[in-house]
């Protein structure tokens, strides 16, 4: 029987040796002794970027040549299958790989790590910047009625985003207000209250929809879904839930919410092609966690990728954020 582990790992563009904004992500599948990896990111470059698996030590980066990425517009992508016990035909084990090195223009490369390093292609000692967790484990249950047994774990960790400037509204909006019916022999001043209520209601509308924008524009772009249905994508923080009306400032607390966060160490923030907003929450689809997540009003749930079955996939809880 084989196992399995799936991982994602985001991908930050470096500029003179200093972290910068995350600009896409690596999939990482291992099962029996095949290593099956996945690259996609985005930025305005005119080389055609190597990338490599690598190993950081002392004096610099040791990288291990694994092809070239494919460019799409100012989109780049390719994918490598590869030996875990003789990674691109060395010696060099999986386990012993630091992470991934992709070449760019002059001092700047994109780099993601799944340990707890410094990331320096002239040494750590060039570099004082600590190197948080920076990937989501997906490791995946077994699913009933499936042969290939799920099995084993790697330590991988969760790296924090750069802290962001917290930004607030001089104007916080406030919930909406249930319609109120006016009688057929409803006065004139109750008329007048009813359409100040409704005048209300489409102002908050319209103030939630400026909150969400601003949100999509602050925070670092995210690129995790290869699904239909799926528009702009963020990553945040739990603290930055405040940015958005006071209304969803409770969310802070929901109990479903703050698992996977702790979990992940982040949440995302998306707006869908059809205009709505949502937090998405990660997390692994289960039966279980289906039902509580519907108690905490996050009723869909959305898997990175197309599957055919959603049991034991990695993906994200959405909340609606009207």
């Amino acid at each position: 029987m084989s196992g399995y582990q799936r991982m994602v790992s985001y991908l930050y563009r470096y500029e003179k040796g200093i972290k910068g904004q995350n600009v896409g992500y690596a999939r990482i599948e291992l099962r029996n002794d095949r290593c099956r990896i996945t690259v996609r990111f985005q930025d305005m470059i005119s080389v055609s970027p190597k990338m490599s698996l690598f190993m950081q030590q002392e004096q610099g980066l040791f990288p291990i040549p694994a092809g070239k990425l494919v460019r799409n517009g100012n989109s780049f992508a390719g994918r490598i299958e590869t030996s875990q016990s003789h990674v691109a035909g060395t010696d060099y084990t999986f386990g012993q790989m630091d992470g991934i090195y992709i070449t760019g223009p002059e001092n700047v490369f994109y780099a993601t790590t799944w340990k707890d390093i410094v990331i320096s292609e002239q040494g750590i000692t060039q570099n004082t910047e600590a190197s948080r967790r920076s990937t989501e484990v997906e490791p995946e249950n077994a699913v009933p009625g499936k042969t290939e047994d799920v099995s084993g774990k790697y330590d991988f960790q969760e790296e924090a985003l750069p802290k962001q400037k917290e930004t607030h509204e001089d104007t916080a909006v406030s919930p909406e207000e249930p319609q109120v019916e006016a009688s057929s022999v409803c006065s004139e001043d109750c008329v007048k209250k009813t359409v100040r209520q409704g005048s209300r209601q489409k102002d908050s509308r319209v103030r939630s929809r400026d909150f969400c924008e601003k949100m999509l524009r602050i925070f670092p772009k995210m690129y995790p879904f290869e699904t239909a249905g799926m528009g702009e994508c963020v990553r945040i923080d739990l603290k930055d839930i405040g940015n958005l009306p006071v209304a969803y400032w409770s969310l802070a607390g929901n109990p479903f919410l703050l698992r996977g966060y702790y979990c992940y160490r982040h949440l995302i923030f998306t707006k869908m092609d059809g205009g709505s907003y949502a937090i998405g929450v990660p997390g692994i689809y289960s039966e279980d966690n289906g039902r509580w997540a519907e108690e905490c009003r996050m009723t869909q749930f959305q898997p990175l990728s197309q599957v055919k079955d959603r049991h034991g996939a990695f993906g994200y809880w959405m909340y609606d954020i009207s």
